[in-house]
């Protein structure tokens, strides 16, 4: 595929990926910074906080863990060893999914701790993943999103750890992916553009068939997915000079615009809730920082910047873990 096809969107992240050719990934071995002995059993213990995807080259990245002190994330721990990873997310049991479109894989971190240990990884034979969603990355499905499969489109693909992607779903509006989100169902969507650059959202019942377009569907660009408490969807439109968020009701297949659209502060692609759906944190690739908001479906306000150890690359991804339970 050429690079030209990437590029019209002006979306550095989405062009790096196309640029990528493949390696052997390399195992995610992780590193935590010292703290006062726990009082219960660590695997009870669910550590608050987010991560932060740090791109510092074409092909490489840090996770940088950020733990939640007095409502404020404070450095705490890095994750080693991706060589690079495209959208980190979370799933509610805090484990970690990072889509490589570098080697076209997916490594999954156990949670409940920050910087766990790796259980597993596997590849994506049916494209370059971009992102990826799951209601139990250990032992569920897990929905990545190519965005470009070997077709030269976009698609769905569906994995599990365990037997890695088994399926691929397309659908003709979805020439490139940008985001997916998945319910707690099994039903997942996919936020893409056609031939002509038109933003859509793409339904598929149990993440399953060939898709239905969603109605009602306002956005004016793609960008990233989230799930909130309610299954409301919150559905990133990206643009360079500054994004907007729409949060939705519904959408199996028909959206109802319930609030927005809400502008973020900077140019953002995706983001994420926090475990109590409350805060809503966007990564802003061009000024390498995270933006955190208060969230409610009808309402987003602007809360502070999150920039500490973020100068050596660009924001191309946040998660807060646990991510908000549907």
């Amino acid at each position: 595929m050429s690079t030209s096809h990437a590029s019209r969107l002006g979306v550095g992240l989405i062009a790096a990926a196309v640029l990528l050719t493949a390696c052997a990934p390399s195992p995610v071995p992780s590193t935590q910074m010292p703290e006062a002995p726990a009082r219960k059993s660590p695997a009870r213990i669910t550590q608050r906080g987010l991560y932060v995807d740090l791109q510092t080259g074409v092909s490489s990245s840090q996770i940088l863990g950020y733990r939640d002190k007095n409502g404020r994330p404070r450095p705490f721990c890095q994750l080693q060893g991706a060589s690079f990873a495209d959208r980190i997310a979370t799933d509610p049991a805090g484990d970690v999914m990072l889509p490589d479109s570098f080697t076209s894989s997916i490594t999954v971190i156990g949670g409940p701790r920050m910087c766990g240990k790796q259980l597993g990884s596997f590849t994506d034979p049916y494209g370059q993943p971009l992102d990826a969603a799951s209601d139990d990355a250990a032992t569920g499905n897990i929905a990545v999103a190519n965005v470009f499969d070997n077709s030269g489109n976009g698609s769905i693909s569906v994995c599990t750890l365990a037997n890695g992607c088994t399926t691929n779903l397309t659908n003709k509006n979805m020439v490139q992916v940008a985001g997916v989100a998945m319910a707690n169902n099994g039903d997942c969507w996919a936020s893409a553009v056609t031939s002509s650059f038109v933003s859509t959202l793409t339904y598929f019942q149990h993440c399953a068939g060939s898709g239905q377009q969603s109605g009602g569907y306002q956005n004016k660009a793609y960008g990233g997915l989230e799930l909130d408490s309610k299954g409301n969807i919150l559905s990133i439109s990206w643009s360079g000079t500054g994004s907007q968020l729409y949060v939705y009701q519904g959408c199996r297949p028909q959206c109802t615009l319930i609030g927005g659209p809400f502008t973020l502060k900077h140019a953002t692609m995706t983001g994420h809730l926090d475990g109590d759906g409350k805060l809503f944190a966007a990564a802003d690739y061009q000024r390498a920082r995270v933006d955190v908001y208060g969230y409610t479906p009808t309402s987003l306000t602007y809360q502070y910047s999150l920039t500490d150890g973020l100068s050596a690359g660009a924001a191309a991804g946040v998660a807060f873990t646990p991510r908000s339970k549907e």
